[in-house]
């Protein structure tokens, strides 16, 4: 059970409920067996202030003072007055005298039964008491040490917390960064993708011109050769070679389909070479599939 102090006890006797009336008078008494000596009382009026802890600390003063060249522990208690002339309340309380161990022994005491009695009373006061202020001490050194490993082990949680928060505020920056590194990066494979396809798209519509303009205005402002060029060109880029095979199942003449057929298949072959003479030209990539995500090297 937890040991309640003065200063406590003396607060709820000022507001015990359970009482008839209010509180009176609080006395200090030193007890001598079963005789009580009355050393001073506190009489608690309707007005004014009181608190446990000042109480506590006149009382226990004026018991440590009475007490204070006695050679043995000495017993006291408060007694709690309810407007009657008997007690309704008591908390006794012991204070140790300050013996000094190195003339403990120097009193004077009768060569009797008696004397050898109270000297020997004394002697164990006296060291009772060495064995409670060297415990006091050794608690008093164990908490500070205990309170000090506290607030070390709050400072290095709060440095963790800063640190932990600091890492995942970088993470969350350099993910970011990746992210929009990578969107922009996709951004600009798109926009070669479109500038390829409408370059290619303009290059059909330039080879087709010749042959568009000459139908338009009804007489040959370009070559033939070179309308009938483009126009095999460009039927080469939109077909296979599997697709001129068909051709024979239209019922063409020979005459016809052999120099057609020939044509559009070297222009056919033409594509192709210059689509390997295109690729031989981008660098090779050597990254791993991971830098390749990222951007590469």
């Amino acid at each position: 059970m937890a040991r309640k102090s003065l200063a406590k006890w003396i607060d709820e006797a000022l507001t015990d409920p359970d009482k008839e009336g209010p509180i009176s008078a609080i006395a200090l008494v030193h007890m001598v067996g079963q005789q009580r000596q009355e050393l001073h009382t506190v009489k608690i009026g309707k007005t004014g202030t009181y608190d446990g802890a000042s109480l506590e600390k006149l009382l226990r003063g004026k018991a440590e003072v009475y007490a204070q060249d006695m050679d043995t522990v000495q017993s006291f208690a408060l007694l709690a007055f309810y407007g009657k002339n008997t007690e309704e309340g008591i908390m006794p309380f012991k204070v140790l005298p300050e013996i000094n161990p190195t003339t403990a022994g120097l009193s004077t005491e009768a060569p009797t039964e008696q004397g050898r009695m109270q000297q020997k009373m004394r002697w164990d006061d006296a060291l009772q008491m060495q064995v409670y202020r060297r415990q006091q001490t050794m608690d008093d050194h164990s908490i500070r040490m205990l309170e000090q490993q506290d607030k070390m082990l709050a400072r290095s949680q709060a440095m963790l917390d800063k640190v932990m928060a600091d890492n995942m505020e970088a993470f969350t920056i350099v993910k970011e960064l990746l992210n929009e590194r990578a969107m922009g990066q996709h951004n600009h494979a798109m926009e070669q993708e479109k500038y390829k396809r409408e370059s290619k798209e303009r290059e059909q519509l330039l080879k087709f011109a010749p042959a568009l303009i000459n139908t338009l205005l009804g007489k040959e402002i370009f070559p033939q050769s070179v309308a009938d060029t483009a126009l095999i060109e460009t039927i080469a880029e939109n077909v296979e070679a599997e697709h001129i095979a068909k051709l024979a199942e239209i019922g063409l003449p020979p005459a016809l389909m052999g120099p057609l057929s020939a044509r559009v298949m070297k222009a056919i072959e033409d594509k192709e070479k210059r689509d390997a003479a295109e690729k031989k030209q981008l660098p090779a990539y050597s990254g791993s599939p991971e830098k390749d995500i990222e951007g590469g090297a």
